[in-house]
């Protein structure tokens, strides 16, 4: 806590912990003795640090009428309340919180953890090691068939789905046609593949009641495989109210609490609210069975590596904070949910720096963005826990941890494709790869090796975006408006993808007038189901949209070996006859 300009610490931090407890901003003449016996009190500063340390008397947070148990928004309302917005304080923020044992006793805490995925995946029930999930993508936009048959793809070779946190109602695809997509691709993978999967369906609503109704429906339409559905709640926006109606409504599900938008108050940027690790370590108080930590620097989200203290807090049945050390006298473990730009490159660091796989992935680009797509991209991200392991057991000798992951490439298809797809992250942290490997420099894209129609009798479902990969002719210049789903620029994406070693720096100026390309490649389809050789007429001619002649799974005509559909204009203004077919007429 940092007081403005003028003010005394001790005078300031006295007011700080009045305002969080008894206090009032004038004497007054109803305070008595009980009163004063359960003042805050400061019983600790550092001017110099910043610092200062508040013991609160928990008779005064609230309790429930119905079952005397504590609740968190009444922790909240006293410690981070009104007190953020005193004049005379510069900023306050939470840097470590402790729970007394006879107090912490009365929150749920949670029902369901990863030990219950575990067994559900048939793991066992310790030690079962990384489950590797996945984020649908792209997080909005896709409709009900096409978000089965990205479930089912990644099914193939991966064991937990989850919806993105904006994923739940929306007008294009309704809950109740596309749950029943989800249900019916879990049923085939789990038939094809014997093994059991995982999916997290967000309930999050302003109504409790919605929520409750949204809980039930998922529920009635999973069936038998009801434990196989963990519920979402995006604790952070919704408040810890949605978490506690998800906790008690639904005591058998898992719950997946999603923190977006925490960062208003955790970011190290800003200097009100509380850190990180205080809203883990809330999370397990008042129940979630996940939560999302990030990737402590491993991946694109703000972190530091020291975040694995948020992760020890989380699972141990005591820890150490940045100040207080808390035991949690026998409450389940909350599971750490790593997220964001983490793919299988990323993995072997970041366990290493944790100690233990015992976490859950959720890897949209690092399985999504796969070059051969989601079933190696999932298969890879379980390779990264295992190449770690090996190196970790000392299988490939007196080497460093990146050398033993090369070593584990080479015999491993599906860790050696994510090195080829996720070049920049190789050079990064594996350096000297392409000579271990012997890459020569080709074309790192091959024919994606799933195919979402593979046994139709399973699974009724109608080939997907992705078919046969062909080189694409050169042309002068690629559309560089926006960004593929897994965060590729579109200027980069024909290079980075089939010919890396030729990336050069862009030298077309953002908002110019693009250069007629010689040819848009149409093979296959976006993610929501849209032919590529249509992609560009819906946006900006739909006037002039026509019948796709191109029947369904025939062959494509050369020389691409796609098809281009001559109706219509790119985004760049290129009329479609002209991008297509300028190197045909040659």
């Amino acid at each position: 806590m940092k007081p403005k300009a003028g003010y005394d610490y001790l005078a300031t931090a006295a007011h700080f912990a009045a305002e969080s407890s008894t206090g009032t901003n004038v004497n007054v003449c109803t305070t008595d003795d009980f009163t004063k016996s359960v003042d805050a009190l400061v019983y600790y500063i550092d001017p110099d640090n910043e610092e200062m340390k508040i013991a609160y008397p928990t008779l005064l947070f609230d309790r429930n009428i119905t079952d005397g148990r504590a609740m968190m928004c009444s922790v909240l309302t006293l410690s981070i309340g009104n007190n953020q917005g005193m004049g005379d304080v510069e900023y306050g923020k939470i840097y470590d919180i402790y729970f007394p044992p006879a107090y912490l006793r009365l929150f749920d805490g949670p029902n369901c953890n990863v030990v219950d995925m575990w067994r559900i995946l048939n793991r066992g029930m310790s030690n079962g090691g990384l489950i590797v999930g996945t984020i649908i993508k792209p997080k909005l936009g896709l409709q009900p068939k096409p978000f089965g048959e990205a479930c089912y793809a990644f099914w193939q070779g991966g064991d937990f789905i989850k919806n993105d946190e904006p994923q739940g109602n929306q007008v294009f695809c309704q809950m109740n046609e596309c749950i029943p997509e989800v249900v019916k691709a879990m049923r085939a993978a789990i038939k094809e593949t014997g093994s059991s999967k995982l999916f997290s369906a967000n309930i999050t609503a302003d109504d409790p009641n919605e929520m409750i109704a949204r809980g039930k429906y998922v529920l009635s339409q999973f069936g038998p495989l009801g434990e196989n559905c963990a519920f979402l709640v995006d604790g952070y926006v919704a408040g810890g109210t949605a978490i506690t109606v998800a906790r008690r409504n639904f005591p058998s599900q898992f719950l997946h609490y999603h923190r977006a938008g925490h960062g208003a108050i955790t970011s190290p940027q800003t200097q009100r609210g509380y850190t990180a690790f205080v809203h883990t370590k809330i999370s397990r108080v008042i129940g979630a069975s996940g939560i999302h930590t990030g990737t402590m620097s491993f991946g694109k989200m703000e972190g530091d590596a020291s975040d694995k203290n948020i992760a020890f807090m989380l699972q141990d049945d005591e820890a150490d904070g940045p100040y207080y050390h808390q035991e949690w006298e026998g409450m389940k473990q909350t599971t750490p949910i790593i997220s964001g730009g983490m793919n299988a490159l990323r993995l072997p660091a970041f366990f290493e720096n944790l100690g233990h796989s015992n976490v859950i992935l959720t890897a949209g680009g690092g399985s999504f963005g796969h070059k051969d797509g989601p079933k190696p991209g999932a298969i890879s991200c379980r390779q990264g826990e295992e190449s770690w392991k090996e190196w970790k057991a000392g299988k490939f000798g007196d080497v460093s941890l990146s050398d033993g992951i090369i070593e584990f490439a080479k015999t491993h298809e599906e860790l050696k494709g994510a090195i080829l797809t996720f070049q920049k992250d190789a050079d990064q942290i594996y350096p000297g790869w392409k000579e271990k490997l012997g890459y020569t420099g080709e074309s790192s894209v091959q024919a994606a090796t799933f195919d979402w129609a593979k046994k139709a009798a399973a699974a009724p479902y109608i080939g997907g975006w992705v078919y046969a990969k062909t080189p694409n002719v050169e042309g002068v210049y690629w559309n560089e408006v926006g960004y593929c789903p897994d965060g590729t620029a579109m200027n980069l994406a024909g290079n980075e993808t089939n010919h890396p070693e030729k990336i050069k720096k862009d030298m077309h100026t953002p908002g110019s007038t693009l250069p007629k390309s010689f040819y848009m490649n149409a093979v296959g389809y976006l993610p929501d189901g849209t032919p590529l050789n249509m992609a560009g007429n819906e946006v900006n001619h739909p006037e002039k949209i026509k019948p796709d002649s191109h029947k369904n799974g025939s062959p494509l005509p050369p020389p691409l070996k796609g098809y281009v559909n001559d109706i219509g204009y790119t985004p760049d203004g290129t009329p479609m006859d002209k991008a297509g077919n300028l190197s045909v007429k040659k």
